[in-house]
């Protein structure tokens, strides 16, 4: 028997086939129906592709756009970069990614990643405007006793900025490193807060002025312009004129302007010029002149000492100086019988040779003593400490010293008997020898051991010692002289002796500053200069070898100017 089988049937999830046997053997098993799974789709090369999450997050002061985004595999995603008012993007990263403006777009995605972002205060330059520094000079600003900046004359009226910025809502205050040579700056608006733009009216005004340096018999002049003048005694061609002959007005000496500091001491002088040279002239026989022999210089000409181009400050006395390095280390030289020269005995040296390791800011040179005075206000000195004016020493100091334990000085002066220094607080002290009321004190007390402040008055700025006498100038321009009249060296009109701080006046009006005359064991010193703020420069004093720079005149009593090319 043949038996034929065949169907077909429909489900839900698609056409099920049937298979059919054809005819064979009856084997006694009945016949059986198999149902096939699903056929599977066609294979066309093709996958749903991967996608990732890519994460913002921004720091204090902005935003990033979108917060997240979700991207196919291989893609790049790209964000906006947003600031508050008073900010700026610091930095934006992750996901390899790259910032174009305010724009940031990732590198292809493979994973989930994070962009992040951080913001800043906005930073604005500081800067202003200069005038009135004279030509071979420059000055440096320092911003918040930091970022320096130097200039120079040639950018008086154009625009400085310091290299360094501030961020919005920052302090800033700008000051002088130092006084250029020869100038008194003064800084305008130079203080303040950054409020969201440049500051750029910080003004610096600059006035220039002659110095006056009286030594013994003869006198130096630096002009404002740079040029370096001199009159009086030449026996030991001191005024470095090339001869030996006196002048009774200022002479030039050669024709260098770049001069910056001068000394004249007792038979010779010194001084340094702007690229910071010590060069010296007249007497040398004790090698006072620095140059490593007792020879005198002829002709007696400005000399070069050494080749150190690194110095800042000198000051001279009797046959010996001592001088200031950028570094603030102080070297001394020449005669050292009282241990003038702070190095620890009592022989002469004919080189700089420097004092300890010690560094100072300021240096006073005395007949016979040295003062110097450190950051933190201190003072210290050495040699001759005759009448204590180093302290309460009776025989010479050998080494640095420190006088006394107060501090908060500003500036000191130290002649051969007695001293004086002006606090930080504007106040006035004198100690020494008195017996002419050099130091303020009535009442014919001869000598004062420690350090006696001059009245009550906190407006003293700056003070000079002399021959018995004391000069001594207010913030306000006024100038006042106590002490030693002999000569009229007090220019009060007489020669009478007081204990009292007279006021010195002029024609001219307020002082910019005084120098007393430098003075030996025997004579010299009997005589002084002022320097009026309106640049005029006027004498006063002993004028026998013609120091005053006046003319054929014996001397004066009151300040009287000196009249120059």
């Amino acid at each position: 028997m043949t038996t034929r089988y065949f169907g077909a049937w429909l489900a839900l999830s698609g056409l099920l086939l049937v298979s059919a046997c054809g005819a064979g053997e009856n084997t006694g098993r009945s016949d059986e129906i198999t149902l096939q799974p699903d056929a599977p789709k066609p294979d066309d090369g093709t996958t749903d592709p991967a996608t990732y999450t890519v994460t913002a997050t921004a720091g204090p002061g902005g935003g990033l756009s979108p917060a997240v985004l979700t991207v196919e595999e291989g893609e790049a995603a790209s964000f906006t970069v947003t600031t508050d008012v008073f900010y700026e993007i610091d930095s934006v990263t992750g996901c390899h990614g790259n910032l174009a403006g305010d724009a940031y777009t990732t590198g292809p995605i493979t994973a989930d990643c994070t962009v992040q972002a951080s913001f800043r205060l906005s930073a604005y330059a500081i800067g202003g405007t200069m005038e009135g520094l004279v030509e071979g000079k420059n000055l440096t600003l320092r911003l918040n006793g930091a970022s320096d900046l130097t200039l120079d004359h040639t950018d008086n009226g154009v625009a400085f900025t310091f290299p360094a910025t501030l961020a919005h809502g920052a302090d800033y205050e700008v000051t002088l490193v130092e006084q250029p040579p020869n100038h008194e700056c003064v800084i305008e608006s130079g203080a303040g807060t950054v409020n969201g733009a440049p500051v750029d009216d910080i003004m610096v005004v600059c006035d220039s002025f002659p110095v006056v340096s009286p030594g013994l018999l003869h006198t130096l002049m630096l002009k404002a312009d740079g040029t370096l003048w001199a009159t009086g005694d030449n026996s030991q061609g001191q005024l470095g004129l090339g001869d030996f002959d006196g002048r009774e007005t200022f002479t030039p000496i050669g024709e260098r302007s770049d001069w910056v500091r001068i000394a004249a001491g007792d038979s010779f002088s010194m001084a340094l010029n702007a690229a910071g040279e010590l060069w010296g002239w007249g007497n040398n026989s004790l090698g006072q002149l620095g140059l490593g022999h007792t020879d005198n210089v002829t002709p007696p000409e400005p000399v070069r000492i050494g080749a150190d181009s690194d110095w800042i400050d000198i000051g001279v006395g009797i046959q010996y100086a001592a001088a200031r390095k950028r570094d603030g280390t102080v070297w001394t030289w020449g005669l050292n019988a009282n241990a003038q020269l702070g190095l620890g005995d009592t022989a002469a040296r004919y080189a700089p040779t420097r004092v300890t390791t010690a560094t100072w800011v300021s240096l006073t040179v005395g007949p016979q003593s040295v003062q110097v005075l450190n950051a933190e206000g201190e003072l210290w000195g050495w040699g001759s400490s005759l009448f204590n004016i180093l302290g309460p020493y009776s025989t010479n100091i050998t080494l640095p010293t420190r006088y006394g334990d107060a501090n908060g000085w500003l500036v000191a002066d130290i002649a051969n008997s007695h001293a004086a220094a002006v606090k930080t607080d504007g106040s006035l002290w004198a100690w020494g020898v008195n017996h002419k009321g050099q130091c303020a004190v009535s009442g014919g007390l001869l000598s004062i051991d420690t350090a006696t402040r001059v009245g009550d008055a906190t407006d003293w700025a700056r003070v000079s010692t002399g021959t018995d006498f004391t000069l001594a100038l207010k913030a306000d321009g006024s100038l006042f002289g106590f002490g030693n009249n002999a000569d009229g060296r007090l220019g009060l009109g007489d020669t009478s002796e007081t204990a009292t701080p007279s006021p010195i006046t002029s024609a001219a009006g307020a002082w910019r500053g005084a120098e007393a005359g430098l003075r030996n064991t025997l004579e010299g010193g009997n005589f002084a200069f002022g320097v009026a703020r309106n640049g005029t420069v006027w004498a006063w004093g002993d004028n026998t070898s013609g120091q005053l720079g006046l003319g054929a005149v014996a001397g004066v009593t009151v300040p009287t100017e000196v009249v120059l090319e």
